[in-house]
């Protein structure tokens, strides 16, 4: 691999992950476990829908406990996931990675990808990013995607860097409104959709409510359809 240069070692990156992918399939359960690694999503929007089991941070450990979340984001991509899975069989393992002190740290990203690890999680939904780098972050996500774990998160709303999304072994979701493909490879690693959905006009004004964060939780229902039809 050190031979190759820039562009060739793209190319095995994708190959790589698309190997492993397909490795994958042939080891998938019916029913698929989607680890959503966000800051928590409200039970009074779950209902009788699904089996969902929620954790959150107690003393600095994740443990199986309800935190009510302060706002909609984990919720919002939690209801974007179920309206495009047409897989049933589906159970979400909410991971509300907010402190204590209501912050998120690299720390609690980290532990509950240990935990979804621990879970055996078919997909890791990460619709957050941190700005710094983190070697410790890269590798629990290298030891996820050892685990034959599909790992989708959201790539920058500002088009700046974005952990875990600019890892290699991560699958980095984004918005292109202009494509009229359902999903489409860009990079390596990356994958587009279009969300004309989310563009409302108004007094003959178009306005764009999408975001990679929505983005990445439809990608997320794309997955569990297509690895859970396996």
């Amino acid at each position: 691999l050190h031979l190759c240069d820039r562009r060739q070692r793209q190319m095995c990156i994708r190959d790589r992950l698309y190997i492993q992918y397909i490795i994958s399939l042939g080891t998938r359960r019916m029913k698929m476990k989607v680890a959503l690694i966000d800051i928590g999503v409200s039970r009074n929007e779950v209902g009788n829908k699904m089996l969902v089991r929620h954790f959150s941070f107690d003393n600095g450990k994740i443990v199986e406990k309800y935190k009510e979340p302060e706002e909609e984001h984990g919720t919002r991509c939690f209801k974007e996931i179920v309206l495009n899975v047409k897989n049933t069989n589906l159970q979400i393992l909410d991971l509300n990675i907010v402190d204590d002190s209501g912050t998120l740290q690299v720390n609690q990203m980290i532990a509950a990808i240990e935990k979804a690890i621990k879970e055996q999680a078919d997909i890791i939904n990460i619709s957050l990013g941190l700005t710094e780098y983190s070697q410790e972050l890269y590798d629990i996500c290298k030891k996820a995607v050892e685990s034959n774990i599909v790992i989708l998160s959201a790539a920058s709303h500002n088009n700046t860097i974005s952990f875990p999304a600019d890892f290699n072994n991560v699958i980095c979701v984004n918005v292109d409104q202009k494509q009229n493909e359902k999903i489409r490879t860009t990079g390596a690693n990356t994958v587009t959709i279009s969300m004309k959905d989310y563009i409302i006009t108004e007094n003959g004004e178009e306005f764009d409510f999408s975001s990679s964060s929505m983005a990445c939780a439809r990608v997320c229902g794309y997955f569990c359809d297509a690895l859970g039809d396996r």
